[in-house]
């Protein structure tokens, strides 16, 4: 009976062991930004914050003083998970690559819902209040105020204010029914990851099984702390058959205040705040050097590390092992962090944060203490131990706060009360309140021009719109689509009232353009949309080869581009509009096709030169070309 035992036990162990083998996923390439508040927080869903898939000043702060200079107080950050399971130490966590979060939820036994693709969930929705005002007023919602995942977690009630209680992962908000997203301050997103989803080539370990769930959002308000500031709720969910045990949640940040080199590092164990401080009183990028914190909401900190690059073991971890013992507060190589100096063996007391002295003061361990050369530093805040039984969660609520005084050590003793601001509105409940919009809100822009449809051949559109009393400055899209999807929509910040919006494809396509003031502390609905159609001539040959005839299109006061092939050296080749004739299909030409593709734009000129004129011209070399 008890060998029986045992062998059961024994396959149970083997199958969880199965059941946590990495799939085969790419990593996400979803991307959004928080940009309604004083701050533009540049969100992915790889684990990493601000950092990856090319984003430069992922961070800006304050958003609306910076006009070109990035005035970012960081340059990296992400979240490290480790614990044991079974015993063994696992983590997921990077830095600056080969992160270890993939996209979508987890299965039971930590399984993914497809072990080969995850980009079913490659998605950060972001709603706002000003989304579902618009729709309350006009019906029309946005795509993700339309799509808001609450099968995944998103949350949202129904329209008696209780929790919309998802049946299905599948399922979207139905906003007909009077549901509603739940949007904490003026801007909320939401997205969700896992670890599963492929090998952990950074740290070496085999996967947690955690999901992770993930809301951002900002406030909008006319007090500058927390307009100055953005919150993350990351819930992390044990997805495997085995209990989750010594487990530590992590923030990890390569703080660039403003110039890299000549940063300190801090922390605040009675906040329970990690900060970033100037080593000088000045700064190249903000002048008055600027300070900001990392602030552990709803749990405090267990541990604040950092790394030097002076090589082993005080230098960035690379195996779970050392990423692991950084979560204890311990150096790579297991080696207690001791009061005074660098932390390192130093003699001095047992402890597990570095520099929690005060600067302001010059009391007890602080890098001002220690008359440390400023430079470029990296630092993670650690959260105390938890566990977390199978299908257990937990929640970790952090806000990363700013603030810039009459110099650098002033600007501590503002960072601090801005700590205690948030931190006051995080205990009451009203931080993860709807912030609304500040009183003076700001009307939407109304536009001069162009007039709706307006035809521009080979030359900029020029968007024009009055300017509104209050505005500090004025948010510009332009998109092929009316419902400006953040994915494929181009937006300028900018003073003036008019942008010159050119360089567009070389296709006969309709854009959709809007604009709306912002001002210090208020953002101002948008304006009604207009479109104008940009046509540049384009010459096929250039991608396509020669074909069997050209075409030409020709709008009023523009005279036909090819009267004659050979006297004009845009045609010679056949560079003109080239068409293809089809000898697959019942039509002659491939101007019956539609969609994208090639033949889908050769249609798409002759669709936007009606009721204008074109012709179709043949050519004695004609071919396919293809």
């Amino acid at each position: 009976m008890r060998l029986a035992t045992l062998l059961c036990f024994a396959f149970l162990l083997a199958a969880a062991a199965r059941a946590q083998a990495p799939g085969d996923c790419a990593l996400g390439q979803a991307r959004a930004d928080l940009a309604v508040s004083d701050v533009r927080a540049t969100l992915l869903n790889t684990g990493s914050l601000f950092f990856g898939d090319g984003v430069q000043a992922g961070y800006v702060v304050p958003r609306r003083a910076c006009d070109g200079n990035p005035c970012s107080p960081v340059f990296a950050a992400g979240i490290w998970i480790g614990g044991k399971v079974g015993g063994e130490v696992r983590v997921a966590g990077s830095r600056y690559a080969n992160f270890e979060f993939w996209p979508g939820p987890l299965d039971e036994g930590a399984t993914l819902p497809d072990p080969d693709d995850c980009t079913r969930y490659d998605r950060i929705w972001v709603v706002s209040l000003l989304d579902v005002q618009v729709y309350e007023l006009t019906g029309e919602a946005t795509p993700d105020l339309a799509e808001w995942p609450v099968g995944l977690g998103a949350p949202a009630v129904d329209a008696q204010g209780d929790p919309v209680v998802p049946t299905h992962r599948d399922q979207l908000i139905d906003l007909e029914a009077g549901e509603r997203p739940v949007v904490h301050g003026s801007q909320t997103a939401f997205w969700v990851m896992n670890d599963v989803g492929n090998d952990h080539a950074e740290t070496g370990s085999d996967p947690l099984g955690v999901e992770v769930r993930v809301l951002a959002f900002a406030v909008l308000s006319a007090e500058p702390a927390l307009n100055q500031a953005t919150v993350y709720r990351y819930t992390v969910v044990n997805r495997n058959s085995q209990p989750l045990t010594d487990a530590y949640f992590n923030l990890f940040l390569d703080p660039d205040l403003g110039d890299a080199g000549d940063d300190y590092i801090g922390v605040d164990t009675t906040r329970g705040m990690a900060f970033t401080y100037n080593g000088r009183d000045s700064d190249s990028v903000y002048g008055i050097p600027p300070a900001v914190g990392y602030d552990f909401l709803s749990d405090g900190l267990g541990a604040h590390t950092y790394f030097v690059g002076i090589g082993y073991p005080m230098d960035d971890p690379t195996t779970a092992a050392e990423y692991y013992n950084r979560m204890q507060g311990l150096w790579n190589d297991g080696t207690p962090m001791t009061e005074g100096g660098t932390g390192y063996q130093t003699g001095g007391d047992v402890t597990t944060f570095a520099f929690p002295g005060d600067p302001v003061t010059g009391q007890f361990w602080s890098e001002v203490d220690e008359d440390n050369p400023p430079g470029d530093r990296r630092q993670v805040a650690h959260s105390p131990a938890f566990t977390l039984q199978p299908g257990e969660a937990r929640t970790f609520d952090l806000a990363v706060v700013f603030a810039q005084g009459a110099d650098y050590l002033d600007s501590i003793t503002r960072l601090r009360a801005a700590s205690d601001l948030v931190q006051a509105r995080y205990d009451d409940g009203s931080l993860l309140e709807p912030g609304g919009i500040p009183d003076g809100d700001l009307p939407a822009p109304t536009l001069l021009g162009p007039p709706d449809g307006t035809l521009f051949h080979d030359e900029p559109a020029v968007l024009e719109w009055a300017p509104v009393a209050g505005a500090f400055e004025y948010l510009v899209q332009w998109s092929l689509s009316p419902n400006f999807p953040p994915d494929s929509t181009n937006s300028a910040l900018l003073h003036d009232t008019s942008i010159s919006v050119g360089g567009l494809p070389n296709e006969v396509l309709t854009y959709y353009w809007r604009v709306r003031a912002e001002g210090s502390a208020v953002v101002g609905p948008f304006s009604k949309v207009r479109s104008f159609v940009y046509y540049h001539y384009v010459y096929l040959k250039d991608w396509a080869g020669n074909g069997a005839g050209i075409v030409e299109t020709a709008y009023p006061g523009i005279p036909d581009v090819c009267a004659d092939a050979g006297d004009d050296p845009g045609c010679a080749d056949y560079g003109g509009n080239t068409v293809f004739n089809d000898p697959n299909a019942n039509s002659d030409y491939y101007l019956t096709a539609s969609g994208n593709g090639l033949i889908g734009r050769l249609r798409r000129y002759v669709e936007a030169a009606a009721p204008y004129d074109y012709e179709l011209r043949f050519t004695e070399a004609g071919g396919y070309g293809l």
